[in-house]
């Protein structure tokens, strides 16, 4: 039983050092800003190569938030994957086979990042990771980045500062192959700028306090393609410009949840009563809210990266003493948000 236990000590020792020994001599590793692991750029689906790992959510069952990914490999990829799951502030669940989908279920209130690593044909580590975000509205406590009107590498963003802070300094920084600081931008809170090439890049605020002295930041994980929209996190995975599938498949590898061929509609009317107009759940069917502020009424955005709706919301006759609540669609792009 000793020499057992030494020699399976010993292979464990091996393999550590053989990984981490790849993984410092990978050039083309960075970090995502809401967390610890390490990112690979990935480019669109629509422009495979084939030296990448491409993760998609392929089925997903809005009734019970039962999601189903996929991990597209180089044929002469060692085909054990490691699946992960987290979120920002934390690592949820992991799962090494040979499965090419990983079924879950994510059903709390974050940004979700599903990750897929493998040991490709030159015994390098290839990684691709896809986000799900399900964020009934942001932290309030860190910056939000909201991005809008892509196209292939362009985009525009916004950045809005934690709640509170108003005496502050802004700055912007690309994640992905390289850290690219922006400098340019520094104190502005709308850019209009790209990236240098197409695949994930984390579009990073960071936000210096001057009051309190504290620095937050955030980087919101947008994938960008070689042509049409960028991929902004959504709630159904759903890629611009492609069809969506609400359904989860048959896998053996699920994860708290079970699995259901069959959506059905909550018909059920909710009869809460709500003395404050900000406490008021809101949800975003067909993207995520990215903004959700308190501007002497109430302030909704969402967005699928193309599209836009920014709905507005006042208490009445008045803030401190309401009978009811008065609300308006004053922007909207496209037809598919509401």
């Amino acid at each position: 039983m000793k020499k057992t236990a030494c020699k399976k000590n010993y292979l464990t020792s091996v393999w550590v050092i053989i990984l981490a020994l790849v993984i410092i001599n990978l050039h083309s590793v960075t970090a995502h800003t809401e967390g610890s692991e390490d990112m690979f750029v990935e480019n669109s689906v629509h422009d495979v190569s084939s030296e990448l790992v491409v993760v998609r959510a392929i089925a997903y069952n809005n009734s019970t938030n039962v999601y189903t990914f996929s991990c597209v490999l180089p044929s002469d990829a060692n085909p054990n994957r490691h699946w992960n799951l987290r979120t920002h502030s934390s690592s949820l669940n992991s799962f090494t086979g040979t499965s090419p989908n990983w079924t879950v279920q994510l059903s709390e209130n974050d940004l979700y990042h599903i990750g897929c690593e493998v040991f490709l044909a030159n015994g390098s580590l290839g990684r691709g990771d896809f986000h799900i975000d399900r964020r009934i509205q942001p932290d309030a406590s860190i910056p939000n980045v909201l991005v809008t009107e892509t196209s292939v590498i362009n985009f525009k963003a916004t950045c809005y500062p934690p709640e509170g802070v108003s005496n502050y300094n802004l700055y912007w920084t690309l994640l992905g192959k390289t850290t690219i600081p922006l400098p340019q931008f520094n104190n502005q809170q709308v850019i209009t700028t790209s990236v240098p090439d197409v695949g994930l890049w984390d579009v990073d605020c960071g936000i210096w306090d001057n009051s309190g002295q504290h620095w937050t930041q955030f980087g919101l994980p947008v994938e960008f393609f070689s042509s049409g929209p960028a991929y902004i996190p959504n709630s159904n995975g759903c890629l611009p410009n492609e069809t969506c599938i609400d359904s989860p498949l048959n896998e053996t590898n699920s994860t708290n949840s079970t699995n259901s061929t069959n959506s059905t509609v909550n018909n059920t009317i909710n009869t809460t009563i709500y003395t404050n107009l900000q406490n008021i759940p809101a949800t975003c069917t067909g993207g995520s809210i990215t903004s959700d502020v308190n501007n002497g009424g109430r302030a909704i955005t969402c967005t699928d990266g193309v599209n836009v709706l920014v709905i507005n919301a006042w208490d009445k006759p008045t803030s401190t003493n309401p009978t009811h609540f008065e609300m308006y669609k004053t922007t909207q792009t496209g037809t598919g948000l509401k």
